[in-house]
């Protein structure tokens, strides 16, 4: 699922307080300012654009003020120029503690790895290669747990690539799948 996620502390992150130093600053200007970027980090999610805006998104947003918004969350540090050929664009800043956006990529990832986990030719070898024990502490996982430690889960080697065969996955309990994150595996891991 696309997402866009703001930090705690959003609202007083050190690029929104810039845009009361704005020469064009008035008392409206921070929200309408802040609330433009907003939308254009939302209608970057839900568009899958990677954090890059178009001029016409810019317009859609700014509600008829768009170039005059994206110049002042240019220069407030919000958003950077970016270009592509002729056409003006514009990036979302790269501060993952204050905006986030999830990527094509990381979408396209999390629906590969769905869809080899719900793959029982991936699957079925694997449980009878590994059995119900983590590869990697040796814990019995719990495969009907919703969460926990313990819970059930397929380890991809390598990570962040989809399974082509069952050699590319592994029984994992969920804590180590979580704590091995995306590190290639190691000789202690194999």
């Amino acid at each position: 699922m696309a997402w866009e996620r703001s930090g705690d502390n959003a609202a007083t992150n050190p690029a929104v307080l810039a845009i009361a130093k704005d020469p064009q600053y008035d008392d409206r200007l921070m929200n309408e300012a802040y609330g433009f970027f907003k939308r254009l980090t939302a209608h970057s999610a839900g568009h899958t654009t990677d954090g890059i805006l178009d001029l016409g998104a810019v317009r859609l947003m700014g509600n008829g003020r768009g170039e005059a918004l994206v110049q002042v969350c240019v220069r407030a540090g919000l958003l950077t120029v970016h270009r592509r050929g002729k056409d003006p664009l514009w990036r979302v800043i790269d501060d993952p503690d204050f905006v986030h956006i999830r990527t094509k990529a990381e979408l396209d990832w999390e629906k590969a790895r769905r869809h080899d986990v719900a793959n029982p030719r991936l699957t079925a070898p694997v449980k009878r290669r590994d059995g119900d024990a983590c590869r990697y502490c040796g814990v019995i996982v719990q495969w009907r747990a919703r969460r926990g430690d313990r819970q059930g889960s397929y380890d991809h080697r390598p990570p962040g690539l989809p399974a082509v065969s069952p050699e590319n996955l592994v029984v994992c309990c969920m804590g180590c799948n979580r704590r091995r994150g995306g590190r290639p595996l190691s000789a202690a891991d194999a």
